[in-house]
């Protein structure tokens, strides 16, 4: 199946990216031949007609002002040919898609049959009422199992159907939008269009669910299903070939009156990647959260509350407060995870994932149905358990996913049996002390969403057949056709920069370094944005210019730290009061893509000091010196912070400026003992060649708590340089054994200038290496 894909990936290339169509054509007819296929000759025939009398009549030198277009149409109908052969080998490969192409034979989409079918068992489970009530829930169980197959095979008809035409985006809007249809059934086959969709793009399957999600009224089920779908199937990248559901896209997203939606869409796009995160989160819990609630085991649980175990009277004597401390720890892990949930996280995915091995989930299309206690096999489950308040509350407006409601139901259904009769009889209590309440309001759209999020999470995550599809979620590694929805070509940072700039913010919390990177790349403003945001948003272009410096800082990319410390600082300087007549200076820089200003009009003085730091300290790094002088100076007039003093002697060092750094270290090492401010000064003593004083300084470091690996290299230095060899080699030996990555001879190229300034000759190098290596 992998070899099949690639080749799939590397026609829709040539496809999508190089549009060469007669290449295009060769590579599939090869692909053909290779597997024996011939179902889809007529269809390449004709493309490769129509191919040829267009050069045909290119030959005859006619000028057809059509062909751009006709050109355009061969190259999409070979898409949708490219679309059905994945499909095909998909389905000759047995799997999933092999079994659902045989459950699906008898389904015609296109036609009314469906959308009947579905009608007559909401008007037949209507009937039932006038059955007797002896045979009424036995005609029902039997009527919702035969509803059910034939559900699951109406889902497998989408999931494996080809390339939709008009005629089955008409018919399945009409089904999906009619009143006649249950709720649950609709959500179900939503689903399988998404899944469908998301495997390989679609227009008309795009088309449909962004049409459910905006007729849909009365269900926010339904329509958040729909928006979910609609937003993973945009995010591929074969979605751009299609113009057409790119401008649909557009218009909706980017409508006068679309703010609520594109803060919707920032909200999924974090849940997605919190549900992403679910294994993580899950190793969290179990390392540094379950352990503490596992130490609490030395309590017994009732109905009354905890009892504490007879044999814990000895330690109540020893530790008379361990009790309470081992309560008050638990409670705190308790509230931990709480928290997580409360933030986002899938708290339930760890203890959830090892209950999806029951036969319900051998069904594909059962792992996205909402739960029911009317499904007919969690109706038989639940026969068994009774009138059980703990199921009502955990099966009810909890916090689980659909998906883990019914493995919940069907795992208590095994060990009900087990189950001691003072545990059956607290399952039963009034005051049921095993489920905490959810800190999350059901009914919010968000939380609706989130559910359903976690349901494909689990799908994608756990399903014996999730190879066969694309997974959407964040696995931060580059996969052909696989991204996210905020890279989209078709989103605007003009129009998005709320959101953009609001979910940069969400990756740094999170250190999502990776997701940070992306959307700095893939959002870079343009000179008309700065000039754009700078008038409606100047804060939030400056928030956009802090979270690129944060990650270049995290990247130890100093230089562009340098330039996004820049960037902020004329952002800020136009955003004061007093700076804004310089807007009519601003310039872009082509090289660094950032806005730029006269030096003389980088006033510093209107910039605030959290800015100004980030600017001293990113070009304190970049080798700018004087411009980080300047701005420790400014800034040690405001705040009189000891600390800035050190930070300009390191600049004023780096200028070779050496008495006036001096000047500024010396009283900084009389009033305060830094070992920062000692290390300093023994290294300018180093360059300017005060061996002496340099040693003395050394010595003072060498053995302190605070030394660091270098003091034992630089303190060899200034004994070497006195021609104290015997110490110098001492000393550089301790250097390599603490620094596992040292190299004498590499130590020494790196700082030739200072051993040159003291007299050290390449001879006198040599040896000294060989000295450390061999005595």
């Amino acid at each position: 199946m992998q070899a099949e894909q690639q080749a799939i990936y590397q026609l829709l290339s040539q496809i999508i990216d190089e549009q060469y169509l007669p290449y295009a054509v060769k590579s599939i007819e090869h692909l053909l031949q290779t597997k024996g296929i011939t179902k889809f000759d007529t269809r390449l025939d004709e493309i490769k007609s129509s191919y040829q009398l267009m050069k045909d009549y290119m030959l005859r030198g006619y000028q057809d002002p059509m062909r751009p277009q006709l050109y355009d149409t061969m190259l999409h109908q070979l898409y949708a040919l490219v679309f059905d052969l994945r499909l095909h080998l998909a389905i000759t490969q047995g799997g999933y898609h092999g079994y659902a192409e045989l459950s699906a034979r008898q389904i015609e989409l296109s036609g009314e049959e469906v959308l009947q079918q579905f009608a007559r068992y909401v008007q037949d489970l209507a009937m039932l009422s006038l059955e007797p009530q002896t045979t009424r829930k036995a005609k029902a169980h039997e009527l919702r199992r035969q509803h059910q197959r034939y559900l699951s095979s109406v889902f497998d008809a989408i999931v494996v159907s080809p390339f939709w035409n008009e005629a089955v985006y008409e018919a399945m809007l009409k089904l999906l939008c009619s009143p006649m249809i249950e709720s649950f059934d609709a959500q179900t086959l939503v689903s399988a269009v998404t899944l469908s969709g998301i495997n390989l793009f679609d227009p008309l399957r795009f088309k449909l669910l962004l049409e459910v999600w905006r007729t849909t009224d009365n269900d926010e089920e339904l329509r958040q299903r729909a928006f979910v779908g609609w937003t993973l199937v945009a995010s591929s990248k074969p979605f751009e070939f299609f113009p057409a559901s790119v401008a649909l896209l557009k218009t909706t997203i980017e409508d006068a009156d679309a703010t609520a939606l594109r803060s919707d869409l920032y909200a999924l796009q974090c849940q997605i990647f919190y549900c992403s995160n679910a294994r993580r989160d899950n190793e969290k819990m179990q390392k540094d959260i379950i352990p503490t609630l596992m130490k609490g085991q030395q309590m017994r649980f009732n109905r009354f509350g905890v009892e504490e175990k007879e044999d814990d009277s000895l330690e109540d004597i020893l530790h008379p407060d361990k009790a309470e401390q081992e309560m008050e720890r638990a409670e705190e892990s308790m509230q931990r995870m709480m928290e997580m949930q409360k933030q986002g996280a899938d708290i339930y995915f760890g203890g959830f994932s090892q209950m999806k091995r029951f036969p319900f989930f051998s069904s594909v299309s059962n792992w996205f149905l909402p739960f029911s206690k009317q499904n007919p096999d969690m109706e038989e489950a639940l026969d068994k358990l009774g009138d059980t308040k703990l199921v009502d509350i955990m099966l009810g407006a909890g916090p689980f996913c659909s998906s883990d409601k019914y493995s919940f139901g069907f795992a208590l259904k095994m060990v009900y049996d087990q189950l001691p009769a003072n545990v059956r009889e607290m399952m039963n209590g009034s005051d049921n002390m095993f489920v905490r309440p959810s800190s999350v309001d059901a009914n919010q759209l968000d939380f609706k969403r989130l559910q359903y999020l976690q349901d494909l999470y689990r799908f994608f995550e756990l399903n014996t057949y999730r190879s066969e599809f694309r997974n959407p979620f964040w696995t931060g590694q580059d996969t052909t056709l696989t991204t996210q929805f905020f890279m989209h070509s078709a989103i605007s940072l003009r129009v998005f920069y709320k959101e953009i700039v609001a979910l940069m913010n969400f990756a740094l919390k999170r250190k999502e370094w990776e997701l940070l990177h992306r959307l700095i790349r893939r959002y870079q403003p343009s000179e008309a944005d700065v000039q754009h945001l700078l008038h409606a948003d100047g804060e939030r272009l400056q928030r956009y210019y802090r979270l690129c410096y944060a990650l270049y800082n995290h990247e130890h990319d100093d230089s562009q730290a340098y330039e996004a410390s820049r960037s902020m600082v004329v952002v800020a300087i136009l955003r004061h009061e007093e700076g804004q007549g310089a807007v009519s200076q601003l310039s872009f820089d082509k090289a660094t893509q950032q806005p730029s200003l006269p030096e003389n009009m980088l006033d510093m003085s209107l910039v605030d000091d959290k800015t100004l730091r980030c600017y001293a300290a990113s070009a304190l790094r970049s080798g700018h010196d004087d411009e980080a002088l300047r701005a420790y100076q400014l800034l040690y007039v405001r705040g009189c912070d000891k600390q800035l003093l050190w930070y300009q002697s390191l600049a004023l060092m780096h200028m070779k400026r050496y008495d006036e750094a001096l000047q500024l270290l010396y009283p900084l090492d009389l009033e305060t003992e830094n070992l920062s401010v000692k290390r300093t000064i023994a290294w300018i003593l180093l360059l300017k060649c005060n061996l002496q004083q340099a040693e003395r300084y050394y010595d003072d470091l060498i053995g302190t708590d605070g030394m660091i690996d270098e003091d034992y290299l630089n303190a060899g230095y200034s004994k070497w340089f006195q021609n104290k060899n015997n110490e110098a080699v001492i000393l550089f030996k301790s250097w390599l054994g603490r620094c596992s990555r040292g190299n004498i001879a590499q130590a020494f190229m790196q700082d030739h200038e200072l051993l040159a300034d003291n007299g050290i000759t390449y001879i006198d190098r040599m040896l000294m290496e060989d000295l450390v290596e061999t005595s």
